[in-house]
């Protein structure tokens, strides 16, 4: 049987997942400024911190590229694009 803390910690993710939901709606609706989009975000992380979610661990989100790409983002773009600025 799920504990109680666990219970609140899923019940706030869904409910912060639903209200996400429901400010993507409202935007694509009534396209509204970036400003109260950004307010109602930060105000939803609030609302989830409450709840007691917390991120303990996060990768870096490159790592995967550094290990397919070890000479970086700059020579992948060279070798399929060519070189910036080069002469013709």
């Amino acid at each position: 049987m799920l504990e109680t803390g666990m219970v609140f910690k899923i019940a706030g993710i869904i409910i912060c997942s639903v209200l996400m939901v429901i400010l993507g709606r409202a935007d694509r609706k009534k396209k509204l400024p970036t400003g109260v989009k950004l307010i109602f975000q930060v105000l939803i992380s609030l609302i989830i911190i409450y709840f007691g979610i917390k991120i303990e661990f996060l990768r870096a989100p490159s790592s995967f590229f550094h290990k397919k790409f070890p000479k970086g983002a700059r020579h992948l773009w060279e070798t399929f694009c060519g070189r910036r600025g080069k002469n013709k």
